[in-house]
């Protein structure tokens, strides 16, 4: 199995039609949307329509069965009675080389594909696997819709049918198969699960919420998956057969053939196993720092329990005493300094770290937590795109900014010299505001983004040879040795923490060390169809008012090519100046839709 680019040669997303079988299903809707974000004529289908299958098969160029997989053979027959030697006819399944024969035997152009995912919360296919295995006569109707992924930033990759089944017998046959009798055991042996969970470390943890994830799943398809795939049996057979031989050793207490049966299994892995090491090591640190502030809020939630009702009466204000900050982690990011720094120890004491930005978003929408602090701007390299999607995106009310100024230094493990570097790890933003320095002092090494400085002294502490670069409070590590301070490329260097609530508090509870410097508004807007001095017109509006613009940025709504919405922010406060106007009036008139995203203090 590979990683295979498209030769894109243009952009035309109007040169076939598809029509989806099983369309009013979860993937089948998730491709509906993708295709129509890029303007392509699709059209759907299911039992329920009206209209038979036999009519729907007439009009698309390209038709791609959605459906369950003990049926997708005899649809696929079916279809291949109904539709011309022009058309295409794809699969979505997660077996291949039953629905690839079929494909065949209709004489019809074919191509399979299997989307390694569900359906994502972005409604993007960014970073996500999808698996394509060529047929016959179908090589444009394919690229068509690989170009289309690609431009969804979607990773292709190229199996053929029986390779396919035979690793998807691994990652999901044995896989799933685990997970159920994992949780088989657990009920068998009459184990309490609350106490299973209480008592959890955060990597025993994940393998809980792996086992209870494949279990929340449809069981029919994940039976399915196990049934229908002829390469699960003989994976199983190995599976049991090597599963005895642990058995018996441990059965024996022989630790000897232990060590062997685990090295064996640890040198087969070979660069795998410390990988894995790695990356686990990540999120078993996001789960252990979740978990501690889901317990902390369990806690003060129950101490609390009498102001809370009476909350419900009073308002939304005393609930904000009590609301959940999401910050990008782990401890001492740049963002874990500025919320330590803005914020009051109270209010900081209530918070949860989150691996990367997008995260903290989902965690917002999802009502895990009730407040962000994220940062937005650099002085250096100008906005964070990630922040401001997730602000625009969400209409999401701004409270307060808090500008910090960032001065980075360079990291190394104790016993690694100056020359001895040949990675730097950190964040993109980080990387970007030191890029003078690194050019000028390591520009053979290979650069590595990651998603937060910590993370970045992480990377670097399990790397040969490497350094990172994060805020100096990281010094605190053992075994680490800071060996370069202010490697930022102006001293001015800043970043402007975006404080986000949907509950208005009286007075921010910020500490006594800083103070108001600037008053700044933010609103979104959205223009309706492209035509000359639509945005001239919103731009006069303010100049009209002599309201001073400070930063005007087109973000791509993810609706399509030219979709755009503009996040402006701007001097003063518009409600307090304009209020005896129609400002806001004209502003909704010459638009398609705004939000007005807070009127706020920025703070130093």
């Amino acid at each position: 199995m590979v990683n295979k680019k498209t030769d894109i040669t243009n952009n035309n997303f109007s040169s076939f039609s598809i029509g989806i079988i099983g369309g009013s299903g979860i993937m089948g809707k998730f491709f509906e949307s993708v295709f129509l974000r890029y303007g392509v004529n699709v059209s759907v289908w299911s039992r329920k329509n009206k209209e038979t299958l036999q009519e729907f098969c007439k009009k698309p160029s390209i038709i791609m069965v959605s459906i369950s997989i003990d049926v997708t053979e005899k649809v696929i027959e079916e279809i291949g009675t109904y539709i011309s030697d022009d058309q295409c006819i794809c699969d979505v399944t997660s077996v291949k080389m039953a629905p690839m024969n079929a494909m065949k035997k209709t004489g019809k152009p074919y191509f399979g594909m299997h989307p390694m995912f569900a359906p994502p919360i972005s409604g993007k296919m960014e970073g996500q696997n999808v698996i394509f295995c060529s047929g016959e006569n179908s090589q444009q109707q394919e690229s068509f819709i690989k170009n289309i992924f690609e431009k969804d930033d979607a990773c292709i990759l190229q199996s053929h049918a029986e390779e396919h089944d035979e690793i998807m017998s691994i990652v999901q046959g044995l896989s799933h198969f685990f997970d159920i009798t994992f949780i088989q055991t657990l009920r068998a042996r009459g184990i309490n699960l609350e106490k299973i969970f209480a008592s959890r470390s955060p990597a025993y943890a994940l393998k809980l919420m792996l086992s209870g994830r494949t279990l929340y799943q449809d069981s029919e398809l994940y039976g399915n998956i196990q049934i229908q795939n002829p390469q699960n049996i003989k994976t199983l057979e190995t599976f049991f057969t090597e599963a005895q031989k642990l058995f018996t050793t441990i059965q024996n207490k022989d630790i000897a053939s232990f060590n062997e049966i685990f090295n064996t299994q640890t040198k087969f892995l070979g660069k795998y196993a410390k990988r894995s090491q790695d990356e686990s090591d990540i999120i078993i640190d996001y789960l252990a720092n979740r978990i501690l502030s889901k317990t902390k809020l369990e806690q003060r939630e129950s101490r609390e329990k009498i102001k809370s009702e009476k909350a419900e009466k009073v308002g939304k204000e005393i609930f904000s005493n009590t609301a959940t900050l999401g910050i990008l982690g782990p401890k001492n990011t740049f963002s874990y300094i500025a919320a330590s720094q803005f914020f009051t120890p109270e209010k900081f004491s209530n918070i949860c770290l989150y691996p990367t930005i997008s995260s903290i978003f989902s965690a917002y929408k999802k009502g895990e937590i009730s407040e962000i602090f994220v940062p937005v701007e650099n002085y250096l390299h100008g906005s964070v795109a990630e922040s401001l999607d997730g602000i625009c995106a969400g209409n999401l009310p701004i409270q307060a900014v808090y500008e910090m100024k960032i001065s980075p230094a360079l990291f190394v493990k104790e016993g690694v010299e100056k020359e001895d570097i040949t990675e730097i790890f950190s964040h993109a933003q980080a990387l970007a505001q030191c890029s003078d320095f690194i050019e000028s002092q390591y520009p053979h090494a290979v650069i590595t983004s990651t998603a937060s400085t910590a993370e970045a002294m992480r990377f670097m502490q399990k790397t040969k040879n490497s350094a990172a670069i994060a805020p100096q409070e990281q010094c605190e590590l053992r075994n680490v040795h800071m060996i370069e301070s202010g490697i930022e490329n102006n001293e001015k260097n800043s970043t402007r923490f975006a404080y986000i609530s949907e509950y208005t508090e009286k007075e921010i509870s910020t500490t006594g060390d800083i103070s108001v410097t600037a008053r700044e508004g933010a609103l979104v807007f959205y223009l309706g169809k492209d035509a000359p001095g639509s945005l001239e017109n919103v731009l006069h509006l303010f100049t009209s008012q002599k309201i001073n613009l400070t930063k005007i940025e087109s973000r791509p709504t993810g609706k399509g090519f030219g979709e755009y919405l503009f996040f402006i922010t701007y001097e003063t406060f518009i409600v307090d100046r304009v209020k005896n106007t129609d400002f806001l009036q004209k502003l909704a008139n010459i638009t398609s839709h705004y939000t007005l995203l807070g009127e706020y203090n920025i703070y130093k």
